[in-house]
């Protein structure tokens, strides 16, 4: 269940409106989260395999993130030493 990173895995909003379409009692978003892929899980509703599975997924999504700034940052830094 969990996905690949963001950077190689562009659709995720379509992964989110399917957990919220398939299981609209175990997943939900407010308006504050609207803009953003996350989805706001009830635990009193959510299997133990299943949140394990969405931690790891949004752990890759912060971690692959910052890897993506840090080469972003790194290349810009080689451009002002040249």
């Amino acid at each position: 269940m969990l996905q690949p990173c963001p950077e190689r895995s562009p659709n995720l909003d379509f992964s989110r409106a399917q957990r919220l379409a398939e299981a609209p009692d175990v997943y939900y978003v407010t308006d504050h989260y609207a803009g953003y892929h996350a989805a706001l899980v009830r635990l009193s509703r959510v299997s133990s395999d299943v949140l394990r599975d969405s931690l790891g997924m949004a752990h890759e999504f912060v971690t692959c993130k910052a890897e993506s700034r840090s080469r972003a940052r790194q290349r810009r830094i080689q451009q002002l030493d040249d």
